[in-house]
């Protein structure tokens, strides 16, 4: 065809795209699943010409379902640009749309560049023309980072609808996050987290979406790239978030522990992580926000703990602690200290006997190295027998039902 015979049939098909959009959609014949209420914000993109773009307002309109329809890019938007808006668009999920075999190697080098721009994008390409090679091209293009390869009108639509929600991922919402947190929208940061919390697990929203916002931050505030006012204040969101997600951590009967910080500090970021993960895994732990007048004879007495956590940001107030841990291994041979925080050295282990270790860098390992050094707590051999009903001999709850 010649471009003008080209843009005519464009025009003509165009319209009667939008004249199918004014009437009842009938999805029986489809067997897809509804329109998710909180479905991820779609974005169609055409590979490579016209007929990529007309393809991609089509199913645009049935991914719709009657609702808000999605926007569709021009075919012939520079690639920067379709970056671009993708980024105004806030898109989380894109649809590329490939009718031409030979648009293969630029869907490719599409999903590449999409992939390096969004780590938390959803990508599902549309391979209409090659049904007969479509398992060969999904392994390269999920290799070049697609997620979805379809071949067929119905999985796409399946496919843009039953994408999994944004909030339970939790690589697209530590991106997100970051992103609120270096913009300051703080409300945005809180919302996100409200809506994460049900759906991602304790641990992998703690140690996957905040952990690595926490020290994004700090990197971003090392480099001048967020004011220091905002870094405060996003800090502090996270902490807090962090601290009542402990403090809604059940306590365990397991294996005690008793967590302090240096004097005139705050814990450190990953002491709180550690605990919480302690508590996860059955741990009953006190935490103590300031160093008592009287020292910690008192506290060790009540809690009993077979461990002892110290944080200290700065080296004296690491340095005071480990006097109050020298002091109470006189009296308590059996507790284990664990420092955290850069106010420790490696040397603080040897001045303890080895009665200590430095947590690491991976909260998970610290755990397993903590209890690796305890000794195993004693079994349950549930009441004395003397209280035990006999086999034969009903319960008082048997009596009274």
């Amino acid at each position: 065809l010649s471009p003008e015979r080209e843009e005519l049939v464009g025009a003509t098909i165009r319209n009667w795209i939008e004249d199918l959009s004014t009437r009842p959609l009938e999805e029986e014949g489809l067997g897809v699943e509804p329109v998710p209420e909180t479905a991820p914000r779609l974005v169609c993109v055409p590979a490579e010409d016209l007929a990529d773009e007309l393809v991609g307002h089509m199913l645009a309109q049935l991914a719709a379902g009657g609702g808000e329809t999605p926007p569709v890019l021009e075919h012939d938007l520079p690639r920067s640009e379709v970056l671009s808006r993708l980024a105004e668009l806030g898109a989380e999920q894109v649809f590329l749309s490939v009718l031409a075999p030979y648009s293969y190697t630029q869907v490719r080098e599409l999903c590449r560049d999409l992939r390096a721009h969004f780590p938390g994008l959803r990508i599902v390409v549309a391979l209409w023309d090659l049904r007969a090679e479509a398992e060969r091209y999904r392994r390269r293009l999920t290799a070049a980072g697609a997620d979805e390869v379809v071949s067929t009108l119905q999985e796409a639509v399946r496919a843009v609808r039953t994408a999994p929600a944004r909030a339970s991922d939790p690589v697209v919402l530590a991106v997100e996050l970051g992103r609120e947190l270096r913009d300051g929208d703080l409300q945005r940061a809180e919302a996100l987290l409200d809506e994460a919390g049900p759906k991602i697990p304790l641990e992998t929203l703690v140690l996957d979406v905040l952990r690595p916002a926490l020290a994004a931050l700090r990197r971003d505030a090392m480099a001048g790239r967020i004011a220091a006012g905002v870094e405060r204040l996003a800090h502090a969101l996270l902490r807090d978030r962090l601290a009542v997600l402990g403090e809604m951590a059940p306590q365990g009967q397991g294996y005690r522990a008793l967590a302090l910080p240096a004097p005139g500090e705050e814990p450190e970021t990953d002491q709180l992580i550690l605990t919480l993960l302690m508590r996860q895994a059955g741990w009953n732990v006190v935490h103590l926000a300031q160093l008592p007048d009287e020292g910690l004879e008192e506290a060790v007495a009540s809690v009993q703990p077979h461990v002892i956590l110290f944080s200290a940001t700065l080296a004296p107030g690491a340095g005071r602690l480990l006097g109050l841990a020298e002091e109470l291994r006189g009296e308590h041979p059996e507790l284990l200290f664990v420092l955290d925080g850069p106010g420790f050295r490696p040397a603080a282990v040897p001045r303890l006997g080895g009665a200590a270790l430095l947590a690491g860098a991976d909260v998970r390992k610290t755990l397993m190295a903590i209890e690796r050094r305890l000794p195993p707590l004693p079994v349950n051999e549930g009441p004395p027998l003397a209280r035990m009903p006999k086999a034969d001999q009903p319960t008082e709850m048997a009596r009274s039902s």
